[in-house]
């Protein structure tokens, strides 16, 4: 999968979103301060951002079956766009909250239409592998990106200049990104119906159940059941190993029997000791 142009352009804006999401989460608080917003409103704000996720992850299957996977990613990119574009424009702190609510689309939309994406690129055996790869891309090398480079910017351009850049920024990204899906068009496909694609394909958990899950509950029926077959099949094997030490006690004896002498054989042997006596 890394090998592929198509792919790697995933895990590219995967890295990029990752880096806009660092930036928001690590500034823009800071911003709206400087701006001259109270408590009130940065907990209205958080509110309406985490609000916006709750709703959005909860129709993000209806979005991927509406517009497919690629176009959630292209609606997210334009959602960063507005949103640079606002933080940059704005003077009144208040402005901030529409562009809060469109944190549902930008993350949550995109989010669960990344992972459920790269799960239809792999087997079921790889699933966690590519999601903490996919992991790793967004939460840990974009997100501090996002925030060292961020803040480096900052500190040289001010922080409206740098919403600036990351907006025209997203602009060429999101025209690189849709060139590389014209161009490497390969994968899964961009729409889907339902998740039985997913389900097709059975997790390591599901063929190795006896190793992962619990042993299915019995009714008291089926535990009497068991238990009688399995008095049962011990009472089968104690008649069996009965049977052979009697089989073993009567051939012991007949081996007996046939190396004791007769009674004319001992005859014989006590008239010859008692000529070898009278001789003597």
């Amino acid at each position: 999968m890394l090998k592929s142009p198509h792919y790697l352009s995933i895990l590219g804006v995967t890295l990029y979103f990752g880096m806009c999401h660092g930036l928001i989460r690590g500034f823009l608080f800071g911003y709206i301060r400087e701006l001259g917003g109270d408590e009130t409103l940065l907990g209205l704000a958080t509110f309406l951002l985490y609000g916006s996720e709750v709703i959005v992850f909860c129709i993000s299957h209806w979005l991927i079956r509406a517009l497919g996977f690629v176009w959630v990613v292209y609606f997210g990119l334009i959602c960063y766009i507005i949103r640079f574009l606002m933080y940059a424009l704005i003077t009144n702190p208040w402005g901030i909250l529409p562009a809060e609510v469109l944190q549902g689309l930008s993350y949550a939309a995109v989010w669960a239409s990344l992972t459920t994406y790269l799960a239809k690129a792999v087997t079921s055996d790889n699933y966690a592998t590519v999601l903490g790869v996919l992991h790793a891309v967004y939460w840990g090398l974009g997100n501090g990106l996002g925030n060292f480079v961020g803040g480096a910017m900052i500190d040289v351009l001010g922080m409206q200049r740098t919403y600036w850049v990351f907006c025209i920024a997203s602009v060429f990204v999101l025209i690189i990104f849709g060139t590389l899906q014209k161009i490497f068009p390969s994968g899964p496909g961009e729409k889907i119906d339902d998740y039985s694609e997913l389900e097709e394909t059975k997790l390591i958990a599901d063929k190795q159940g006896a190793m992962y899950t619990s042993p299915p509950e019995k009714s008291m029926d089926d535990t009497m059941t068991s238990y009688n077959d399995g008095s049962k099949a011990v009472d089968s094997i104690e008649q069996g190993l009965d049977a052979t030490d009697r089989s073993a006690t009567s051939q012991d004896g007949a081996l007996d029997d046939e190396n004791r002498p007769s009674d004319e054989q001992i005859e014989k042997q006590g008239e010859s000791d008692d000529n070898k006596i009278e001789k003597e």
